[in-house]
């Protein structure tokens, strides 16, 4: 599915119509298949050890974490979804993938938007660079715990190191 957004340039469609014949093609291999069973095996192994009130699925509206959030609710359907967004920097298209997902977000979605505007002091660390983003994170690792997410990590090395870091 893609929603149409005031972004594109041209040639986007017909790109994405591209990918699609690539996409549908890959969908039917045997590669593709394995990797999507490894991925609901790790789910369903995480679920099988954390109650859903251990962890939230963190929500960026991309399509890393809206697929993970989808085979999350398949496996476990009371897993919680966070999405945490700055005003300032917020994709003016969420809004628009978020009444896309219906259903997906209809039970215990949490939406949290913050801005740096008005801000005071404590918002910011000692060099004056806005620290709020970690306080938030740490906030809901306070309150609701382990925080999952969804990158590939062959994306980038900055992902690969993070993959590394943190494991599956």
């Amino acid at each position: 599915m893609i929603i149409t957004s005031m972004r594109f340039r041209p040639g986007d469609m017909k790109h994405w119509d591209e990918m699609l014949v690539v996409d549908r093609a890959n969908a039917k291999t045997d590669a593709y298949r394995r990797r999507v069973d490894e991925a609901r095996s790790l789910i369903a192994d995480f679920c099988a050890r954390h109650s859903p009130d251990e962890y939230y699925i963190g929500l960026s509206y991309g399509k890393d974490s809206i697929t993970v959030a989808h085979m999350f609710r398949q496996i476990e359907p009371r897993a919680r979804i966070v999405s945490v967004h700055n005003v300032d920097t917020r994709n003016p298209d969420i809004p628009a993938v978020h009444a896309a997902l219906g259903d997906m977000l209809e039970h215990d979605y949490t939406g949290i938007l913050y801005d740096y505007a008005n801000a005071d002091a404590s918002y910011f660390d000692a060099a004056g660079r806005p620290a709020k983003w970690h306080r938030v994170l740490d906030e809901l690792a306070r309150t609701k715990g382990i925080h999952v997410t969804g990158i590939r990590r062959d994306e980038s090395s900055a992902r690969e190191k993070r993959y590394r870091a943190y494991g599956v």
